[in-house]
């Protein structure tokens, strides 16, 4: 957590103010110096670097450490973003022009993924705008969303957790393009070779948003590429209406509950 009274805080190792600001010289992957922090989570951190080779803004997300069967949530969702390399609709995370390194590697003991910098998620966006959008923007929006997720299907992967603040603007000449982002709950929905979709699990722990999440995945079925696309369907209307009807009611986020 920040601190609210301007003195420093860390983040990990990294010590930063109550405005993300990093207070010490830190180098991530031999070229990226650290500037703020620009989000955190259960995941870990991300934060704003200057390449000091290209002179560009890149971001950097550090894991926590935590791990699962000896995999942390980065190292997983670096495989997908390799897995979905080159996509139109994804953040760039490894060489795509000599002006964009990317890198990936351990920092202080934990994995750190360096990717392109983006700008403001589309749920930060719809609050600025009097928590609604037009239509004309929601319909914009939801085609580029779509195709987001089409390109993700078609590498065989269900993100699983589409909600808002996973779609990310680009940045100057990209500015009015939609990246799909976080790729930490991904999973594949096929046989990577024969492209046959995997079997239904009885029991799928729950992952994802509440607020957006599917029926399926509340009643703990295996994930499908129809989950992503409700969850999309429930943001748009978000998008358009400005709210969604079970947003206000109270209810107990506790996984156990989702079981039968």
């Amino acid at each position: 957590m920040n601190s609210t009274n301007g003195e420093a805080s860390t983040s990990g190792e990294i010590k930063v103010n109550s405005d993300g600001i990093v207070l010490e010289d830190v180098i991530v992957g031999r070229r990226n110096r650290l500037i703020r922090r620009i989000g955190s989570g259960s995941f870990g951190d991300v934060f704003e670097a200057i390449d000091m080779e290209s002179r560009r803004n890149v971001a950097i997300k550090i894991d926590c450490g935590a791990s699962t069967n000896g995999i942390t949530e980065l190292q997983h969702e670096h495989s997908v973003y390799l897995a979905l390399r080159k996509g139109f609709w994804i953040p760039r995370t490894i060489n795509g022009t000599v002006h964009f390194y990317r890198w990936f590697g351990v920092f202080r003991g934990r994995f750190a993924l360096v990717m392109e910098l983006l700008d403001t998620n589309l749920e930060d966006l719809r609050k600025s705008s009097c928590g609604r959008f037009p239509l004309p923007t929601t319909i914009h929006l939801a085609q580029q969303m779509l195709s987001a997720l089409e390109f993700v299907h078609n590498r065989g992967f269900v993100h699983r957790d589409v909600k808002p603040e996973n779609f990310l603007m680009g940045l100057g000449r990209r500015r009015s393009h939609v990246y799909l982002t976080d790729f930490g709950l991904a999973k594949r929905w096929c046989d990577p070779l024969t492209k046959r979709p995997y079997e239904q699990q009885s029991r799928e722990p729950f992952a994802g948003t509440v607020r957006y999440t599917s029926i399926n995945a509340h009643l703990g079925q295996t994930p499908a590429r129809g989950d992503d696309l409700e969850s999309l369907g429930y943001i748009l209307l978000a998008f358009h209406l400005g709210t969604l009807p079970w947003w206000y009611t109270k209810v107990n986020c506790n996984v156990a509950l989702y079981y039968k």
